[in-house]
Formats: structure tokens, sequence, C-alpha cells
């Protein structure tokens, strides 16, 4: 699971982790990405008690997530016109 390897102890795994999850939102349907940002949020609030690490690597994920959910649906918007 891609949410897991988040809290992995080598930087490198959370980074390709991050970089996956901008591809993965571009091909599972609306209850994943609802589950993948619930997750990625969950880590925040958990963060503010402790790791900071945690903490920037779930905001770079919820960076990645959005910004791919909105390409994404904006490619689609475009193949309808």
């Amino acid at each position: 699971n891609i949410l897991r390897l988040l809290s992995d102890s080598a930087k490198e795994v959370q980074d390709v982790a991050v970089k996956c999850l901008g591809p993965l939102v571009r091909r599972v349907g609306e209850q994943h990405i609802t589950n993948i940002v619930n997750k990625l949020s969950e880590n925040l609030a958990l963060a503010k008690r402790g790791s900071e690490e945690l903490r920037e690597i779930s905001t770079s994920g919820l960076k990645t997530v959005l910004r791919d959910v909105d390409d994404a649906r904006r490619d689609q918007q475009a193949g309808k016109c």
C-alpha cells in the first residue's frame, strides 16, 4: 500500500510514494481518492502531536493528490468539448 510507505523510515521511499500518488489518483475512482485524502489528513492531525517528518510528507502528498486530481478533471473536461 502506497500510503503505508509514507511512514517508512527511509526518506527516499517516502519521496517515491508521494510521486506515485499523482498517477494513482488519475486512475482510481472518487471513493479511493477520498480515502487517500482522508488518510493523508489523518496523518497531518497525528503529526501535530509528534512527527514533523510525517507532517511534511503528508502535506506533500496532499499537494500532489489535489494537483493531479485537478489536472485529471481538467483533461476530462477538455475531452468532452
